[in-house]
């Protein structure tokens, strides 16, 4: 069996493995998710979230596995991000699953596309865009939010930018940084 094999971009720490028509599955400790689980290999077990790109067996496969797993182990029930187009038929496996297994096989299911996000964190979301595949795809960006003062009130003194701001002024701007991008196949 293939192991995940584990890097580190620009201080991000990635562990994955991606083999055509295998398996797929890139796991970002760090962020808390990871992307498709196509047979859920045991260091993803822990990632609450996992975003989807498409239905393929390798992209899709170990979405059950992951969950019972998680189950299992008492871990919180994960949440589960897809494609609208895939709701309908992610729904109809688990409930496959759960006659099988006879279990509940908790999990919250998400469904995005292009121009919706998902919020992670308090300052991180996931933002779906359309990628291209023989299959409806969509990848994701992982892009943090944060604040800071506004260029034109940087050194000015405390008093001044307290003031500004009990006037009802906004003293903040929204920065957002794309962290990662990962397209599907």
């Amino acid at each position: 069996m293939a192991r995940a094999h584990g890097f580190s971009i620009l201080g991000i720490e990635v562990r994955g493995l991606s083999i055509g028509g295998i398996e797929t599955c890139i796991d970002l400790p760090g962020f808390g998710v990871a992307f498709d689980v196509g047979r859920a290999p045991e260091h993803v077990i822990a990632r609450p979230t996992v975003l989807f790109t498409h239905g393929h067996m390798d992209h899709m496969g170990g979405a059950a596995y992951h969950c019972a797993l998680r189950g299992l182990r008492r871990l919180p029930p994960p949440t589960y991000v897809i494609g609208h187009e895939n709701v309908a038929a992610f729904g109809e496996l688990f409930a496959a699953w759960r006659k099988l297994d006879r279990s509940t096989l908790e999990h919250e299911l998400v469904a995005i596309g292009p121009g919706e996000e998902h919020a992670i964190g308090p300052r991180l979301v996931a933002r779906p865009f359309r990628s291209l595949h023989r299959a409806p795809c969509q990848g994701y960006a992982l892009v943090e939010r944060r604040t800071r003062l506004r260029a034109d009130l940087a050194g000015l003194p405390q008093a001044e930018i307290r003031a500004a701001r009990s006037r009802g002024e906004e003293v903040t701007d929204v920065v957002e940084d794309i962290r990662v991008a990962f397209c599907g196949d």
